[in-house]
């Protein structure tokens, strides 16, 4: 029903409310209160009326009441100002006044009510053991008309005619009952069959063909014995989606209406065949597979269509008895089944040796049960063996020894043309290799097999038991003679559809081949319990679920040896839960759907992932399940609704049914083994045993009636479980954007985004922004898109950062972007987030004035604690790369002094690190630089600890990493080792290009220092390309004065010479003059090693370090720079000058005095007062080393 008003409408079945063209979002509640008063607008509504309604009789605050009026108001543009459309009436409720008009929708005459789900007083039907409303199932629908019915009342008295549609109609009902389908409707001339609702099966197109080929044969004997008509039906099978259940279709009075393409195939199908025949649809003979044999019957246009339709007509049941062989012509190898094979060949090794085996395979359908036995007869082929396989069928349970007779017919060679004679001949042959009496043993075994003996043998007077008895004595005779010939094995599949008869049988056997050369395989469902076990010769084998590596094997198998995208690969694994039926038809889907195009020997995604459909294959089976559970039908789709993983507590609120009530049926749910429950009541915790039995629940659900499912979920889930929306908000806005709720999905995904990063998880970060994107255009509100729009990039760069590096340009157009949408007022939070992701890009770039320029202007402003607490950070950061080491520590140590969890918890993150741990990391350095020795040893190592609480392992990295170079400007060569390995590992194992390429530079930086000059230039090379491919060009200057340092250990002096030079050029061209006095100290040594004729362009380079650091207050590269030039004067003989340099600068220092530096300092000082013969220096690298 659709409700005109105003500018509005309202469809009360899609639960939407439009202004115009544009859908008005509107929670779910809400939506219940508008429609309740439209519903009522007859009357005023009073506040009990709507909680009884809307709110199922809880209690609700007059404040809370007030607001959902307010919000409703809003929807449709009305206001308590106004009240336009819904007006107050003093102290008796509220009344809806606009004009109203109802536009029923075809098919749609009988709804007149909202769909609210799980009220109260509804409870009754969600417990029906019927479907109460529609579904969306796979049905395999059978139609079957009598022959020339026109021709036949023309020619008949009515009464006669009666009598034959009479006899027609229970002759139909009844063999449509015995193969389990449902008589859903009387045709003039014929019947409709529904296999698959309502019960469905796991081979339910199976059985309309048979029930199909049953009703041929039924009519043409019911005409030839009642009647001197002739009389043949036609049949047409199809199987398809279809939406059935009860007032579906154009007539309101329909309880099994269905709705889809499959009964109008069904009925063109039926149409085309000739009298007799079986005409059956492509999907039906995909299902059914080599079970039938065919004709194949083209394809054909039905009278008044213009379409033509591919069919095949059934000829009969084909000659194969073994099911899977049947179903599935085509087998793959056998894949993590190594050991049950050894397992079965051990046992075939002992039955060989006269010590008989019984084997019985357990294993839940699709496991791999016969694929391994297949797997095993592959295996002993050339082995000299008689097999003798038995196949129990769900169709023949009450046709004795069914089994037997088709192994006899088979082994016999029996084909559709033999005559009695020719079968008899056939059975003798058979039987002579091991019968003691052949006369009686044939006369037996033909009676068995319906072959009449004729005159060759005469008739056996016996009774039913005795015929019985010998029967069965003589097939364990003729196993006996059989096994003296040479060793048997015996294959029994599927004996939980047995037949008592053959079970007996099947003792007997068990027993009597104790001591023969047997070994007897049967496979069974875990639903079945044989009675064989606990004896001697007896082993129980159960078939486990295939293992991650085994599934991603079968799934390249299926693709012929092809790679499926990882994003699709993981969804085949995850969905299948290991079952090899599952991963091969989810496999196949995938390949036949049309995603996949082939690109250098793999398979690639031609569009973005979809969430792949349950396979047609595997619809039966898994809905058989659902349905043997009817009372619980809506439990079970508003589960699937929830996830594969379910609280109790959750579910009872969603579906507001008493706890005893729903208690009764999830247990039906946990003993039909459908779910396993965790815990009790209620705390207990469920989840779906298949990834597909959810999938296949939640697909029975309308399409129309979800949105209000989801609503409802993510209404409770919000109102009522806080600590989900809290710690799990990538599921509310799953339900949201399924509820059709895109603002409040789009909120939640951010949420969910932001909390991934925290956790360092990027990939999933970036999946919960992608999809939230394509949520946008549903905003119907511009300014509202636009800051969601806003929100969302800096979320996007968020987990850019994370997956393709600070540096990225992709991160500096994207961050760019949002600072363009968003309002700094209205999302300071995010606002900040763009900000630090832009400092970040441009620190990584080696472009520090940038990152300078970002917090000039916020440094001026009033600021909150959270948000100076930010700024000054980037501003101390910012002046540390620029070589303004005063203003770092100023910046820094106002930032760590702003720093409270509970205030600035909510900025902690804001930088994609932990700020906390940063802000003393780059502290730690700027101590060191200004050299505060021991306040930057404590400070790093806090830094370090503080890192390590945080749980974020790109904080730890990048704590570790500056730890590492700590160490190396402080040439504590095992320090700088532990820390850059650990920092590489856990890079490494988080997958950070970024990272990784860092903790390699820093490595080679080690190894050189070891003494492997050579392997640390091959690291650090490759390290720096990799760390370019990143977009990142961090400490650029530093970078090349290793590398240059290097080229000097090995050798290479003229290399050494030009990275040297350009390492203080990059420092011009940068402008980050942290390292300019290192790098001018580093050139001066490089140009030392070359040649002693360049010591005076080597002193200018001391010089300039020196009068660099001393501009920079840096203590530390003053120190380094004075100890150079100090040891050229030395080596010059010029110690005055040496020890009037270097005794001022040692004096400055407070602390530290036994670190390494100060260690060779002072030891500097000593010499000066001794001969200048044996001097110390310090290498460009930070090595010590004698010189002359």
């Amino acid at each position: 029903m659709v409700y005109l008003f105003d500018e509005y409408s309202l469809d009360s079945d899609l639960r939407e409310l439009r202004r115009g063209p544009d859908i008005i979002s509107v929670e779910p509640q809400v939506f219940d209160l508008l429609i309740f008063l439209i519903h009522n607008r007859g009357r005023v509504v009073s506040k009990d009326d709507l909680l009884a309604k809307v709110w199922n009789r809880r209690i609700v605050s007059d404040s809370t009441l007030s607001s959902r009026i307010t919000a409703v108001r809003h929807a449709v543009g009305d206001s308590g100002t106004k009240q336009r459309l819904i007006r107050t009436i003093a102290r008796k409720g509220f009344r809806f006044v606009g004009v109203v008009q109802e536009q029923v929708l075809p098919g749609d005459e009988a709804a007149t009510k909202p769909i609210l789900l799980a009220k109260p007083d509804e409870t009754k039907s969600l417990a029906s053991t019927r479907p109460g409303s529609a579904e969306r199932r796979q049905l395999t629908i059978m139609v079957c008309n009598v022959v020339e019915t026109a021709a036949l009342s023309a020619r008949l008295d009515p009464e006669e005619l009666c009598e034959i549609v009479d006899e027609f109609y229970g002759c139909i009902r009844a063999v449509v009952k015995q193969h389990g389908g449902y008589l859903a409707k009387y045709t003039d001339d014929g019947v409709v069959a529904y296999f698959g609702y309502p019960q469905a099966h796991e081979d339910d197109a199976e059985r309309a063909v048979r029930t199909g080929l049953a009703a041929t044969n039924a009519i043409r004997e019911l005409g030839s014995k009642r009647f001197a008509e002739p009389l043949q039906a036609r049949v047409g099978v199809a199987t398809g989606l279809v939406l059935v259940g009860n007032s579906i279709g154009a007539d309101p009075a329909s309880k099994d209406g269905v709705v889809g393409e499959t009964p109008y195939v069904a009925a063109r199908l039926q149409g085309l065949g000739d009298p007799g025949e079986v005409v059956i649809s492509v999907s039906t003979r995909e299902l059914v597979g080599n079970l039938f044999d065919y004709r194949e019957f083209g394809t054909r246009r039905s009278t008044g269509t213009a379409e033509p339709i591919a069919a095949s007509v059934v000829l009969g049941e084909s000659a194969l008895a073994s099911r899977f062989e049947a179903l599935r012509p085509r087998r793959n190898q056998l894949i993590g089944r190594e050991e049950e094979l050894k397992l079965l060949l051990r046992r075939w090794n002992q039955a060989k040796a006269e010590e008989a085996r019984v084997i019985l395979i357990c294993g839940e359908p699709g496991i791999g049960k016969s694929h391994l036995v297949a797997a095993f007869q592959d295996a002993i082929r050339a082995e000299p063996h008689t097999c003798m396989r038995y196949f129990c069928s769900p169709h023949r349970i009450q046709t004795a020894l069914h089994p037997v007779i088709t192994q006899l017919e088979h082994a016999a060679g029996f084909t559709a043309g033999d005559g009695d004679n020719a079968k008899l001949d056939k059975l003798e042959r058979l039987l002579a290799l091991s019968s003691q009496d052949l006369g009686k043993d044939v006369a037996l075994f033909a009676e068995l097999l319906s072959v009449s003996t004729a005159d060759r043998y005469g008739a056996l007077s016996l009774s039913a038991q005795r015929r019985k008895e010998l029967l069965l004595e003589s097939f364990v005779a003729q196993l006996v003679g059989l096994a003296a010939l040479q060793p048997v094995v015996m294959v029994l599949e599927d004996p939980h559809w047995i037949d008592p008869t053959t079970r007996e049988l099947f003792d007997i056997i068990v027993d009597r081949i104790r001591d023969l050369p047997v070994l007897l395989i049967m496979t069974y469902r875990p639903d079945f319990s044989p009675p064989w076990l606990g004896q001697s010769h007896v082993t129980a084998l159960t078939i486990n679920r295939l293992g991650r590596r085994e599934n991603a094997a079968l799934i390249k198998q299926v693709a012929g040896g092809k790679d499926l995208p990882s994003p699709l690969r993981e969804q085949i694994i995850t969905r299948t839960d290991g079952i090899p039926l599952f991963i091969e038809e989810m496999t196949k889907s995938v390949l036949e759907s049309g995603i996949l195009r082939e690109e250098s020997g793999a398979y690639v995604l031609d569009g973005p992932l979809p969430v792949v459909a349950v396979p047609s294959t595997l619809q039966g089976s898994l809905i058989a399940r659902l349905d043997r559970i009817a009372p619980a039908r809506v439990v079970v789709q508003t589960s699937a609704a929830l996830g594969r993983e379910f609280r109790y507590a959750v579910l009872k609120a969603v579906t507001s049914l008493p706890h005893t009530e729903l208690e009764t049926l999830l247990d039906q749910l946990v003993t039909s083994e459908l779910v396993h429950r965790r815990g009790d009541a209620p705390h207990s915790v469920y989840a779906f045993k298949h990834a597909l039995v959810q999938d296949a629940a939640y697909e029975t659900i309308p399409k129309s009636r979800r949105p209000s499912i989801h609503g409802r979920i993510a209404e409770v889930l919000e109102q009522q479980f806080p600590d989900i929306a809290e710690h799990h908000p990538d599921v509310l806005a799953y339900h949201c954007a399924e509820a059709g709720l895109a603002e409040k999905a789009i909120d939640f995904s951010i949420k969910a985004a932001h909390m991934a990063v925290e956790r360092s998880a990027g990939v999933e970060a970036l999946a919960q922004v992608e999809t939230a994107m394509t949520l946008l255009p549903r905003v119907s509100a511009e300014s509202e898109r636009q800051q969601l729009d806003g929100r969302l990039h800096v979320a996007l760069g968020d987990a850019l950062v994370m997956t393709k590096g600070f540096a990225s340009p992709e991160v500096m157009s994207t961050l760019s972007r949002a600072r363009q949408l968003l309002d700094e007022t209205d999302h300071p939070i995010e606002s900040l987030r763009a900000l630090c992701g832009l400092f970040n890009y441009y620190l990584m770039r080696s472009e520090s004035p940038a990152c300078l320029d970002l917090t000039a202007q916020l440094l001026k402003r009033p600021l909150d604690r959270p948000a100076a607490n930010v700024i000054h950070y980037l501003a101390g950061t910012a002046h540390l790369h620029l070589g303004n080491f005063r203003k770092t520590i100023h910046h820094l140590e106002t930032a760590l002094s702003l720093y409270e969890e509970d205030v600035c918890g909510s900025v902690a993150f804001v930088a994609g690190y932990h700020l906390r741990s940063f802000t003393l990391i780059w502290l730690a350095l700027g101590y060191l630089y200004s050299g505060s020795l021991k306040r930057a040893a404590e400070t790093i190592s806090a830094a370090v600890q503080d890192a390590r609480s945080r749980s974020h392992p790109f904080t730890l990295v990048s704590a570790l990493l500056a730890l590492a170079r700590f160490r190396i400007h402080t040439h504590d060569v095992k320090g700088a080792i532990d820390a850059t390995e650990e920092g590489l590992a856990i890079a490494t194992e988080h997958r950070s290009p970024y990272h990784v390429s860092r903790a390699n530079v820093l490595r080679a930086v080690n190894i050189v220092a070891r003494g492997r000059a050579e392997e640390g230039i091959t690291l650090m090379e490759h390290a720096l390309v990799a760390h370019r491919n990143t977009g990142a060009n961090f400490q650029s200057s530093y970078n090349l004065s290793c590398l240059a340092e290097a080229h000097a250990r090995a050798g290479k002096i003229a290399r050494a010479v030009e990275l040297a030079d350009q390492a203080v050029a990059e420092v011009s061209r940068t402008g980050e003059r942290w390292w300019e006095a290192e790098a001018q100290r580093s050139r001066g040594e490089i140009l030392l090693t070359a040649a002693p004729s360049h010591h005076a362009e080597a002193e200018r380079c001391f010089k300039n370090a020196l009068a660099c650091a001393k501009g920079q207050e840096a203590k530390l590269w003053e120190l380094y720079a004075a100890q150079s030039l100090a040891s050229l004067w030395l080596a010059q003989g010029r110690n005055d000058e040496a020890r009037e340099l270097l005794a001022p600068v040692y004096a400055a220092f407070a602390d530290g005095f036994d670190t390494a530096d100060l260690k060779l300092a002072k030891a500097m000082l000593d010499q000066l007062v001794r001969p200048a013969s044996r001097v110390l220096r310090r290498s460009g690298s930070g090595a010590v080393k004698r010189g002359q």
